[in-house]
């Protein structure tokens, strides 16, 4: 089973950040970001990186997020070759 979580990180009392990760048994907790950057994905790219949905055999995960321009696109990995 994997599951995907998100968790807020206060960098000050007005700023926050959200970490995006997978978990699974074999695995523990590994960010999206640093999945995305074994499949050759640069997320620098991107802000707002958001996970809407995980295919149900686990292979693989679809999201959004926003472009250097703000504008928002949806993006899709399969991660069963680096993800458990």
């Amino acid at each position: 089973s994997i599951v995907v979580g998100a968790c807020q990180t206060f960098i000050s009392s007005t700023m926050s950040t959200n970490i995006i990760y997978l978990w699974s048994e074999a695995t523990g907790i590994v960010p999206i970001d640093q999945v995305l950057s074994e499949l050759g994905v640069d997320t620098s790219l991107y802000t707002s990186m958001g996970v809407t949905d995980l295919s149900t055999d686990g292979t693989a995960i679809i999201g959004t997020a926003y472009d250097s321009d703000g504008l928002g696109i949806g993006w899709r990995a399969y991660i069963d070759s680096v993800f458990p």
